[in-house]
C-alpha cells in the first residue's frame, strides 16, 4: 500500500494553531481512516476508544467514543491545567437543493479524527426509514408511497424505482437489466488504484478509501440527471472525492483525471455480449478541477444501502451538474494525466456525447430536446419538469466553464 494507510507520521493534529506528531495505540485514524495498529499503551481497553498522545508533551490526549458522547480532550498536567472539553454531536441527515448543497459534519472530522459517534438511522419521513449497519433492508410501503426528506420535506424518488430503472450497459442495455442480471456480481473484496501523475500511487480497499464505518459517511441528496432527459432525486451516501485525492498528491502537470471501471465479463453479462459496441472497460473522464470540486462525491451507496450493483456500487463517482454517463461506476482505477484522457462514450459517438457533457437545456442532444426532463418519482409517477442550467448548480460550478458553452457540452 505504499505505507500510505499505516504512516503515523503523516496524520496531523491542528490545535491552537500548532501541530504535533501524534502516536497511534490500538486503532489509528491514518490518512484514510482508522487502521488498526500495534498497540503502545495499556490504557485503551476496546477498539471502540481511540487515544491520540502528543508527543511533544504541549497537549493532551483525545477519547472519541462510540456511544455517543462525542470527543473528549483531556490536556497534560502543567500545560493547558486539567481541564476536559466535551463535544456534543449533533448528526442531521440534509437534503442538497438545486442551488447549494450541506454536508453532515462531525466534530471529530474538523479535527483530523476519525468521526465514531454512532448513530442508529437515517430517516425519511414514514414512508420509509434507513436501517443501521445490521439490517440494510430499505423499502417504502409500495412504490406508490411519497418518500419526503424529512428534515426538509423535499421529495426523493423512490428507492424501489431508482434501484430498477437504470443505465449500466455492462449488465445489458435494457433498463432493467442492471437489476435482473446483477446477482452474480461481486462487491467484496473492492480495491482501487491511483495512478499516473501522483506523488504518492497506490492500490486501497474500500475500506480505506471511506475512512470510516459506512453508517457515518456524508449523506447528499443530489438531482441525477440522465442525457436521455429523465431525472431523479437520490440520497448518495460517502465523501468528497477531493479528500481522497489529495492524499495520492496530485503533481502540478496533472490536469486531468481518468477513472476505469472493472472488467468482469464473467459476472457482467453486457461486457460479454457480441452485441455490445463498447469498447471494455468503460472509461470516464474530468479535469482536475472538476474532480477536485466539492460536489464532486466519491459514493460508496445509495438510500444507506452499500448492496447495489445496478447503481454502480461499491464504488462510484457522482458529478451532478453533468449528465450522468460522466458520473463512471464500479471504479476500479484513477489515473492523473497531461493530456486529456478518451472517454467511452464520447470516443463511441462524439457528435451525440461530449466529454464535458454539462447540462445546458438550450443546447439539445442530435435526436432531442434538454429543455425539459421527465422527473421520476415512483414506478408509477413521472413528472416533465423544466431542466436547468449545470443541473441546478450553476452558482457553484458556472466558473469552471468560460467562453462559449458549446465547447463543454
Amino acid at each position: 500500500m505504499n505505507g500510505i494507510k499505516t504512516e503515523v507520521e503523516a496524520a496531523r493534529l491542528r490545535l491552537c494553531g500548532r501541530s504535533a506528531d501524534l502516536q497511534a495505540t490500538v486503532c489509528c485514524h491514518s490518512v484514510f481512516g482508522p487502521k488498526a495498529l500495534r498497540a503502545n499503551s495499556n490504557r485503551v481497553k476496546t477498539i471502540n476508544q481511540l487515544i491520540f498522545l502528543a508527543t511533544n508533551g504541549l497537549f493532551g490526549r483525545f477519547q472519541c467514543f462510540r456511544g455517543g458522547s462525542g470527543l473528549q480532550f483531556t490536556p497534560n498536567p502543567g500545560s493547558l491545567g486539567i481541564m476536559e472539553y466535551r463535544f456534543k454531536e449533533k448528526l442531521m441527515t440534509r437534503v442538497t437543493d438545486q442551488s447549494s448543497y450541506r454536508r453532515r459534519r462531525f466534530i471529530a472530522g474538523a479535527l483530523g479524527l476519525g468521526a465514531f459517534s454512532a448513530f442508529s438511522a437515517l430517516r425519511y419521513g414514514d414512508s420509509v426509514s434507513v436501517a443501521n449497519e445490521t439490517d440494510q433492508d430499505l423499502t417504502a410501503k409500495n412504490d406508490g408511497d411519497i418518500l419526503l426528506f424529512e428534515d426538509t420535506g423535499a421529495r426523493l424518488t423512490t428507492k424501489h424505482a431508482a434501484t430498477h430503472y437504470n443505465n449500466a450497459y455492462e449488465f445489458g442495455w435494457d433498463k432493467t437489466d442492471p437489476y435482473q442480471k446483477s446477482g452474480a456480481f461481486e462487491l467484496k473484496p473492492w480495491q482501487v488504484t491511483f495512478d499516473g501523475l501522483c506523488a504518492k500511487p497506490g492500490t486501497f480497499d474500500l475500506d480505506d478509501l471511506m475512512g470510516m464505518p459506512f453508517s457515518h459517511l456524508e449523506e447528499r441528496v443530489y438531482d441525477f440527471r440522465c442525457v436521455e432527459a429523465w431525472s431523479m432525486a437520490i440520497p448518495y451516501n460517502g465523501r468528497s472525492l477531493r479528500d481522497i485525492l489529495q492524499v495520492v498528491e496530485p503533481l502540478g502537470s496533472a490536469r486531468y483525471v481518468a477513472f476505469t471501471s472493472v472488467l468482469r465479463p464473467e459476472q457482467m453479462p453486457g461486457q460479454a455480449s457480441a452485441f455490445s459496441t463498447l469498447d471494455w472497460p468503460y472509461v470516464e473522464a474530468l479535469t482536475i478541477e472538476e474532480a477536485m470540486h466539492p460536489l464532486t462525491f466519491a459514493t460508496f451507496g445509495v438510500y444507506g444501502d452499500q448492496t447495489l450493483p445496478q447503481n454502480g456500487m461499491p464504488f462510484r463517482v457522482t458529478v451532478p451538474w453533468k449528465y450522468g454517463f460522466k458520473s463512471p461506476k464500479f471504479v476500479v482505477r484513477m489515473t492523473f494525466t497531461e493530456t486529456r484522457p478518451k472517454a467511452t462514450w464520447h470516443l463511441e459517438n462524439p457528435r451525440e456525447y461530449g466529454w464535458y457533457s454539462n447540462v445546458y437545456p438550450d443546447i439539445s442532444h442530435p435526436r432531442w430536446s434538454q429543455a425539459t426532463e421527465r422527473r421520476i418519482w415512483s414506478e408509477g409517477e413521472i413528472e416533465r419538469i423544466p431542466s436547468r442550467p449545470y443541473n441546478g448548480y450553476a452558482n457553484e460550478v458556472a466558473h469552471l466553464y468560460p467562453g462559449d458553452r458549446q465547447q463543454y457540452r
